[in-house]
């Protein structure tokens, strides 16, 4: 099978159970409108499925932090992190950023598959909530992560020494850290067991038992019946190391996600290896812009861009607006709404002639795309409701 070809743009990074600051997506709430209307299109989900509305929950009077959202209903803090990587997705895409490649890390290949059109956002938010549920009621919510800082051959020996049969390599971010998932008390069985190797480690935020083959049994079905569409945008998985086909099934590599090890930095240098220079995080902190930093150490060059969206920085300010900037200046995102719309329908015509072509046929461009959208949605609407 050839190679898939790559467009020129940014490769976008979904984060999975670390994917969520709170205060930062409080500010991009204020500011962005797009962010308020992912946030309104989980909600309607939120409402028909549990009576209440997410934005209630993360834009109250104060940020809400992911540990605090980690104490309430489970589906609560899986929608916030999906929701984030959304969010920020869309306010990239508003500015034009039109990206190479998409790849998402655990949680986050859902939020890719939706930021690709294979999944509406809403169908994505309906997948979270079945996936959450579904490993709640299976005994995975008994779970716990590790990181351990070895590689992956150091860490699968420490596996092995302790023995356990829920215990397993959940994947590896870079050289030195490698992931263990397993029940809490096998978890501290490997904090000793590190800590007497001289091994350092540090526990990470998760609710569940993830990227564990003893998921097998629990989740086969988690995403039947989900309508979906070919993938826009190439999508790389970091846990089937390549790219997805367009018209893959979906159901089972979802299912598949949570049974078996991400290998992240693998996935980033194969990435890297295809010429792409600049990665941008789109959802909450800035924990996986770090990692790739730490899987190219020593193989990238001086032209590699590593950018996040909805962190903060040191004085408390969000870094989108400059990721925006340095995307523009580097012509992977429009400078306006009309140079938008220019790089989208006629990237091949200059910026002045098609100011001119706008201002003198922009009702009539206007009125055919609101006929042609009105054709489409009743379209979609009839293969639906025929699904």
């Amino acid at each position: 099978m050839p190679e898939m070809e790559l467009a020129n743009g940014p490769v976008v990074l979904f984060p999975g159970q670390d994917g969520y600051d709170g205060a930062a997506l409080r500010l991009a709430h204020h500011s962005h409108s797009q962010v308020r209307d992912v946030f309104a299109r989980i909600d309607r989900v939120t409402v028909e499925l549990f009576e209440r509305r997410l934005s209630g929950v993360l834009f109250g009077d104060q940020a809400v932090e992911l540990i605090v959202l980690q104490h309430g209903d489970p589906w609560v803090s899986q929608l916030a992190i999906y929701g984030a990587g959304m969010a920020a997705h869309q306010v990239l895409s508003s500015h034009g950023v039109c990206p190479a490649a998409l790849m998402g890390h655990g949680l986050g290949e859902i939020t890719a598959m939706v930021a690709a059109g294979a999944i509406t956002v809403e169908d994505g938010a309906r997948i979270v909530i079945r996936r959450t549920q579904l490993l709640a009621e299976s005994g995975a919510a008994d779970g716990a992560l590790i990181a351990v800082a070895a590689d992956p051959d150091r860490v699968a020996h420490l596996v092995g020494l302790i023995g356990h049969r829920l215990l397993a390599v959940a994947g590896e971010t870079h050289d030195g850290r490698t992931l263990l998932s397993g029940p809490p008390h096998v978890i501290e069985q490997v904090r000793a067991a590190a800590s007497a190797a001289r091994l350092g480690w540090a526990d990470l935020e998760a609710p569940f038992l993830v990227h564990n083959p003893a998921l097998v049994p629990e989740l086969a079905n988690f995403a039947r019946g989900i309508p979906r569409r070919p993938l826009a945008v190439p999508v790389y998985s970091p846990i089937l190391e390549r790219f997805y086909d367009p018209d893959a099934d979906l159901a089972d590599l979802l299912a598949d996600h949570l049974t078996l090890p991400v290998q992240f930095s693998t996935a980033v240098r194969a990435l890297y290896g295809r010429g792409k220079r600049v990665f941008v995080e789109a959802g909450g902190r800035a924990t996986l812009s770090t990692l790739v930093s730490k899987a190219l150490h020593g193989i990238a060059g001086n032209d590699l861009s590593i950018l996040s969206t909805l962190s903060l920085t040191r004085d408390n300010r969000l870094r989108l607006p400059e990721t925006l900037t340095l995307l523009q200046a580097a012509g992977l995102a429009s400078t306006d709404d009309l140079d938008f719309v220019r790089t989208h329908l006629v990237p091949e015509v200059t910026q002045d002639e098609f100011a001119a072509f706008w201002a003198e046929a922009r009702n009539e461009v206007v009125r055919l795309a609101t006929q042609r959208l009105a054709a489409f949605q009743a379209s979609r609407k009839t293969v639906d409701n025929g699904a």
